[in-house]
């Protein structure tokens, strides 16, 4: 925020500026201020969570034929290893890459070694690990924006489990993200009703 005596400017983190010409507002507009950057701080702890615990879901989920277990594990492979934006992003479970000393610019990330230590881990075979590389490949080798890093939200679940957070089980976290994701269905189809012009 400005510090000049006539001005005052908040800049929000979507674009926003506040701006008020004379000192005697400038209380107001920092209260709103504040409130804003309060809300949003909370924000990202919750979004946070939901994405670690997205990182929770279990392989077991892709079930049906070839081309639906295809989409079904690279959904879950995304959720595994999650495409965020680098200033958000927790830094002690990126995965592995390589930053050029001079630019800073962040390249080669290995995904595809990270999905396979997914699976290992959750002991799955070679054979079926190959299949998911083979269905997710082209996906988690697309190129990424330089301000979006991947994140193992995976690896995140299972260090926030073994540190004795509050979190659930694989299972039960697609019982409560499903029922997230249904709520937010309905949410959006109640929109859609109520913002249809009137005959």
């Amino acid at each position: 925020m400005s510090t000049e005596p006539n001005q005052f400017v908040a800049k929000c983190a979507g674009g926003l500026r506040l701006r008020n010409a004379g000192r005697e507002k400038a209380e107001g507009f920092d209260l709103l201020w504040r409130t804003h950057d309060s809300i949003n701080k909370r924000l990202k702890v919750l979004a946070d969570w939901l994405l670690t615990l997205r990182g929770g879901l279990c392989h077991s989920l892709a079930i049906g034929d070839a081309n639906q277990r295809k989409d079904q594990r690279i959904i879950l492979a995304l959720s595994w290893l999650s495409a965020e934006c680098e200033a958000c992003a927790p830094d002690e479970f990126l995965v592995q890459h390589v930053e050029e000393p001079r630019t800073g610019r962040r390249r080669d990330w290995e995904t595809i070694p990270a999905l396979r230590q997914i699976l290992l881990a959750r002991g799955l075979r070679k054979q079926c690990i190959n299949e998911w590389t083979t269905d997710c490949g082209e996906t988690l080798r697309a190129e990424i924006p330089n301000n979006v890093v991947w994140v193992n939200r995976s690896l995140a679940f299972d260090v926030a489990q073994e540190q004795g957070a509050p979190l659930l089980t694989r299972e039960e976290a697609w019982d409560l993200l499903k029922g997230i994701c249904a709520a937010i269905d309905v949410l959006c189809r109640e929109a859609r009703v109520s913002l249809r012009p009137s005959r």
